[in-house]
C-alpha cells in the first residue's frame, strides 16, 4: 500500500494541507480486499511519519521517514505467519573515530 490508510491530525496548517491529500481513496474497498486476502499485517509509506495503527483487526504500519531524525528508523521482525513484532529504534552515536558508541 502506498497511501496511509488513516492520517493522523497536526496541529500546523501546512501539514494539515499535506494530509488531506495523504489518505487512501476507496478504503472501504481496500479493507475488503486484505480481509479477503486474510493479510496479517499491512505495510505503507508515503506519509512521512512513523505510525502503527489495527483497523479491524488489521495492524498497519508506516516506516515514516530520516526526515526527523537520520539516526530513527522502525525495526519489523517478522518470524511467520501472524507473528511479528515492531519497534522504533535509535542508532548509537558515533565517536570521534567513526566507530559506533553504545548508550549506557
Amino acid at each position: 500500500c502506498h497511501h496511509a490508510y488513516k492520517v493522523y491530525g497536526t496541529d500546523a496548517l501546512i501539514d494539515q494541507a499535506f494530509d488531506w491529500t495523504m489518505e487512501l481513496k476507496n478504503r472501504d474497498e481496500f479493507l475488503k480486499a486484505m480481509k479477503l486476502m486474510q493479510a496479517d499485517l499491512v505495510l505503507h509509506g508515503h506519509f512521512h511519519r512513523f505510525q502503527t495503527y489495527t483497523v479491524d483487526g488489521i495492524p498497519f504500519i508506516n516506516g515514516g521517514s530520516f526526515r526527523y531524525d537520520v539516526r530513527r528508523y522502525s525495526r519489523l521482525d517478522i518470524e511467520g505467519r501472524a507473528n511479528f513484532s515492531q519497534r522504533f529504534v535509535i542508532l548509537p552515536e558515533k565517536e570521534n573515530g567513526g566507530k559506533p558508541r553504545l548508550s549506557t
